[in-house]
């Protein structure tokens, strides 16, 4: 036997005594008890979310969704949108018929009680953990497996989806995907009939994570950069491995159809520059997870051409480069980070466009990358000191998981959680609502102040709150100008228009205060403020006593009540001493 034979015949995972710690003569009975118990201790952060009560989607995917006890459900799960109760069909084009199926299953046996939901959740994400070990496992040795399986489970960007019913749709793609990968690794070490039933299960199981959400589409390119030579040889069985995902996207056409799913609201040219801030948002959460919220905030870029994002830009096609020059496993989960946020960048005109959960495929390729750093170094005490840091930091990131999950405990929850983590419009307006209700009205008006300049189409709620929050402040101007911009959006405002006409009085313009509790008259007819204001108008400043008379009176007819009704009824004793034609 030559040296060249040698050499081909090396085995894949390092075996000199300088690898000694992290060599493993485990049998695959030991290495599946180790992947069961690292599934249990993946949800030990997250187990009090077993209480947890429907949050978000869950309460009109679950709790009042009336189509659960309908006799053609089952149909509707797999020929019509996954929102499809909500609005009309084909509402948001998603279609995830699996994780529909997993909800009503739970409904069926455990009703609408939200514990047996987080129970599935609970199971769902602790087989994950346990399937990620053993994917690991196929790239590097046992210790620094384990290490980077806790660190994955457990790290603070897992809290939504193993605390959150919902997001389930997430942990589902991702274990079946990896589970179908397994699969079609084993099978290109097979041959014959063997090989053929292992690629079957792999097509069934890649069928099921596209069932669960569209992002399960990269796992044929995930494959193709885990195994590039090994998927040349066996082009055939790589070309039928993708058969699923051309089967997925005519069976979606047929289901619920297709269009793009969001909005573009940026300029298409400042589309890759802010891919590039929201790629590098995703990787700091990652390094540093003190940043964390549904709904975290970046801002756009001006110009492609900041020297941030060109910097940026050619940082990632480096990394890019030494993946394609290099092929070992540490550029290979490089790799899979960056591609593994791919589908979420088409999102990015949303404030919904970064959040926790769409980092759970990406995050797999983080950890691949550090236990594959940690296995190379050639020192055996820096090795062995590596995997202790491994663990520490996945320890660390349990204690900050536990103290999370209670964030999404029910909607408030999570409201304070946007409000102390987030920076997207609706963070600062909770952030906002909380300092305002607290008398912190400067706190408040920044808040909010930030929130209108983040948002395209702001609600009348944020522009009624900025509006008192200016007036607290003696803003009298910007609260005009707030008010006059809710009046014109959302005329069906019950209060804009009233403290509006107000300001106007207050300011000396007294023709546009009646001009504009007349219009608010008409539209509110049953409150007594516009008649208040007019009345107030025609006696204190345009010398139209009469008017006045009869303004304060259709108040008293409008049920006026307390200071309302003593206001009126004061202004009308005035009245009596001044002559009627003044």
């Amino acid at each position: 036997m030559n040296n060249q034979t040698i050499q081909q015949n090396k085995p894949i995972l390092p075996d000199t005594p300088r690898d000694a710690p992290f060599r493993s003569s485990s049998s695959g009975g030991i290495l599946l008890l180790l992947a069961c118990l690292l599934g249990i201790a993946a949800i030990i952060p997250y187990a009090q979310s077993y209480y947890f009560d429907f949050v978000w989607d869950d309460v009109f995917l679950i709790k009042n969704n009336p189509r659960l006890d309908a006799p053609g459900y089952l149909r509707d799960i797999w020929f019509s949108d996954y929102f499809h109760h909500l609005a009309e069909p084909a509402r948001s084009f998603f279609w995830r018929p699996m994780v529909r199926f997993s909800m009503y299953a739970d409904y069926k046996f455990f009703g609408r009680n939200p514990e047996g939901f987080h129970l599935t959740n609970l199971i769902l994400f602790g087989t994950l953990a346990g399937v990620l070990f053993v994917f690991l496992r196929h790239f590097v040795n046992t210790v620094p497996a384990v290490a980077a399986t806790l660190l994955y489970a457990w790290h603070p960007l897992r809290v939504e989806i193993a605390a959150w019913i919902s997001a389930r749709t997430e942990t589902m793609a991702l274990l079946f995907g990896l589970i179908s990968l397994l699969l079609l690794f084993r099978s290109l070490s097979r041959h014959g009939k063997v090989a053929a039933i292992w690629l079957t299960a792999a097509l069934i199981s890649l069928s099921v994570a596209l069932l669960s959400k569209e992002s399960a589409v990269l796992f044929p390119i995930l494959a193709v950069i885990l195994k590039p030579r090994e998927l040349k040889r066996h082009w055939l069985s790589f070309t039928l491995f993708t058969l699923p995902v051309a089967g997925w996207f005519a069976a979606r056409q047929v289901a619920v159809g297709f269009r793009h799913w969001f909005p573009q609201l940026v300029e298409p040219a400042l589309i890759p520059a802010t891919a590039f801030r929201a790629t590098l948002h995703y990787f700091m959460l990652h390094v540093r997870p003190v940043g964390l919220s549904a709904e975290p905030w970046f801002d756009f870029p001006e110009h492609s051409g900041e020297p941030g994002v060109i910097l940026g830009i050619l940082l990632v096609s480096g990394l890019a480069g030494i993946a394609l020059w290099r092929r070992n496993t540490i550029a290979r989960g490089i790799a899979w980070f960056f591609l593994g946020l791919l589908p979420f960048l088409q999102i990015l005109p949303l404030p919904e466009r970064a959040a926790d959960r769409y980092t759970t495929m990406a995050s797999v390729g983080c950890v691949l990358a550090i236990a594959a750093a940690v296995q190379s170094i050639r020192n055996r005490h820096l090795q062995r000191a590596a995997t202790v840091l491994m663990f520490i930091a996945a320890g660390a990131c349990a204690v900050l998981s536990a103290q999370l999950t209670p964030s999404w405990m029910s909607d408030s929850d999570i409201r304070h959680r946007a409000a102390r983590y987030g920076e997207s419009p609706q963070a600062l307006f909770y952030r906002g609502s909380d300092a305002l209700r607290e008398g912190r009205f400067t706190e408040a008006f920044t808040a909010f102040d930030t929130a209108l300049t983040r948002t395209h189409d702001p609600s009348d709620v944020l522009l009624f709150q900025l509006a008192m929050t200016e007036i607290q402040l003696e803003k009298i101007d910007r609260a005009v100008t707030h008010l006059e911009q809710l009046v014109a959006s959302y005329p069906e405002h019950p209060m804009g228009g009233m403290i509006l006409g107000e300001l106007y009085m207050r300011t000396g313009k007294f023709r546009e205060a009646l001009r504009l509790m007349k219009s608010q008259a008409s539209r509110f007819p049953d409150n007594p403020v516009p008649h208040l204001v007019i009345g107030q108008v025609c006696m204190d400043y345009l010398n139209q006593p009469r008017v006045a008379e009869q303004a304060f009176r259709e108040a008293l007819r409008r049920n006026a009540r307390g200071p309302q009704r003593e206001f009126a009824e004061d202004r009308l004793r005035q009245l009596v001493q001044v002559p009627a034609d003044r």
